[in-house]
């Protein structure tokens, strides 16, 4: 098959989640033996899909409509996108697959490309919230879903869209992949002891829940919190930090790279978002490498996994729930189970290799292996 990925960001983030998912997708397709190109502005995407070999072409058709002045500007400048769209699409003599990633290809692009008989496939890694639900081309978008599958990366998220009235039968979930690399780091093989170290990654803002956490901490006797990550947040939550007494027992490291040596030296990792996030990268990157995970019901990948069994899952926003769940996790046998049950959950659901096949499936309408 001939596979574009598109994508025209607002913003885009070296490494992040969306993006490791992104890549290890094309370049599991790739290896498959499909041809996988990128069109688009991404500065993130386009470097990474050069230097794994793959074509790129470079257009700059400006930012989606996400914001007020983006979608002024956007109205204004429509007709213009289109033309640049289309004129990029006739560039490819033959394309079997084309999967967007922004809202301007979505709205612009879809039925043009549907129309020359292009699967088209809507990838959704941001979290629904006002940039779409108040978004006034809305409308427009619901529209062209009917030409496109919509895939999101998880049950939680997918519910979101058909609750937008999404066909859902053109609406899907696949389950982020992470890369192989996390199965052959060597595991996080800690022994318990009396005092429990958690950790956090991820970013310092308001929807991830970190306030909560440091609360939650502070009400448990014999737990300490590391956080990796920057943010809007960071100097409020080391200021708060402070006014819970915790000191030594929480500390902010910034944004790290030896992210699985860092995993090698907690006990367990925590993602306490208090609204919809829609997977949850860091904690399938944990499990794999044998780390206990607790979560809220916020999180996306929470729908993927049994709960108790496999990670521990708590009520979003309710600092009782969350002082509870770390307080299981204070018990020697019980993260036993979830390091045990975590890793092979990981190992079955979130390996990239699970992730390309699920695709490869989906483009196809048929199993694939």
């Amino acid at each position: 098959m001939n596979i574009l990925f598109t994508r025209f960001p607002l913003e885009s983030i070296p490494n992040g989640g969306a993006e490791r998912q992104v890549m290890g997708l094309a370049e599991g397709l790739a290896a498959c033996g499909h041809a996988v190109s990128f069109a688009g502005s991404c500065d993130a995407l386009r470097p990474a899909f050069r230097n794994a070999k793959l074509p790129v072409v470079d257009l700059d058709v400006g930012p989606p409509p996400v914001s007020k002045l983006t979608i002024a500007r956007f109205f204004m400048k429509k007709k213009h996108m289109e033309r640049e769209l289309e004129t990029m699409l006739a560039g490819f003599k033959k394309l079997d697959v084309i999967v967007m990633l922004s809202l301007t290809e979505k709205l612009l692009l879809t039925h043009v490309a549907a129309k020359k008989g292009i699967r088209v496939i809507w990838i959704e890694h941001d979290p629904v919230g006002r940039w779409l639900t108040k978004n006034p081309w809305l409308k427009l978008l619901k529209k062209q879903s009917m030409f496109a599958t919509t895939v999101t990366v998880s049950d939680l998220s997918r519910v979101q869209y058909v609750e937008m009235d999404w066909d859902p039968t053109k609406t899907v979930a696949i389950p982020n992949g992470i890369d192989d690399a996390w199965f052959t780091e060597k595991p996080n093989d800690r022994k318990a002891g009396d005092t429990l170290h958690l950790g956090y990654v991820g970013r310092l803002a308001a929807e991830k829940g970190v306030d909560l956490l440091l609360r939650a901490v502070a009400n448990v006797d014999r737990a300490t919190i590391d956080v990796v990550g920057d943010g809007s947040e960071e100097v409020d939550l080391k200021r708060r930090a402070e006014r819970l007494g915790l000191g030594h027992r929480a500390r902010f490291h910034g944004r790290r790279t030896d992210i699985a040596d860092f995993y090698r030296q907690i006990d367990a990792l925590v993602l306490p978002s208090r609204t919809i996030d829609p997977f949850g990268m860091v904690v399938a990157e944990a499990m794999a490498m044998g780390v206990p995970c607790l979560v809220t019901d916020a999180c996306g990948i929470a729908s993927c996994l049994q709960a108790a069994r496999d990670v521990v899952v708590v009520e979003r926003d309710n600092i009782r729930a969350l002082t509870k769940g770390i307080q299981e996790l204070q018990d020697a046998e019980k993260l036993a189970l979830l390091r045990t049950n975590g890793a092979q959950a990981a190992r079955q659901q979130f390996a990239v290799s699970t992730m390309v096949d699920r695709y490869e499936t989906l483009f196809t309408g048929k199993p694939t292996r």
